[in-house]
C-alpha cells in the first residue's frame, strides 16, 4: 500500500519551487536580463549578443550558458557559431508585466 501511495504522489513542492527559484535567480543579474530582453525580438548568435551588450563573446557565453542551464534558452551550434532562443514562451508576459509595471513608475515592490 506504501508504494502505491509513493507512486501516484506528486513531487515535494519544493522541487517545483527549487526550478522556479533557478529561473529567477538566472534572470536576476542584469546583463542576463539584457539577453534575455534582446532575445525577445527572436533568435540571435552570441557575436550578435556581444556587440549589442558591449561585452565580449567569452562573458556572453557563461551568462548564456547560466541561462541555459536554467531552462530560460536553449542555444544551439550552427556551423560556426551558437544561436540561442528563449525556450520559456511565457516569459515574455511575464516580462510584459514588468515592462508595464515599471512604466506607470510603479517598481515590482509596490504591490
Amino acid at each position: 500500500m506504501h508504494e502505491t501511495a509513493t507512486a501516484v504522489c506528486p513531487p515535494p513542492a519544493s522541487t517545483g519551487n527549487d526550478a522556479i527559484a533557478a529561473v529567477f535567480k538566472a534572470l536576476g543579474h542584469p546583463v542576463r536580463l539584457g539577453l534575455v530582453q534582446a532575445l525577445r525580438g527572436g533568435p540571435a548568435c552570441v557575436s550578435e549578443l556581444a556587440t549589442i551588450s558591449h561585452r565580449d563573446s567569452s562573458t556572453i557565453s557563461r551568462h548564456l550558458s547560466i541561462l541555459e542551464a536554467a531552462g530560460v534558452l536553449r542555444c544551439e551550434r550552427q556551423g560556426t557559431s551558437t544561436w540561442c532562443h528563449i525556450a520559456l514562451p511565457c516569459l515574455n508576459t511575464l516580462l510584459d508585466c514588468l515592462d508595464r509595471r515599471c512604466a506607470n513608475g510603479r517598481g515590482a515592490a509596490d504591490v
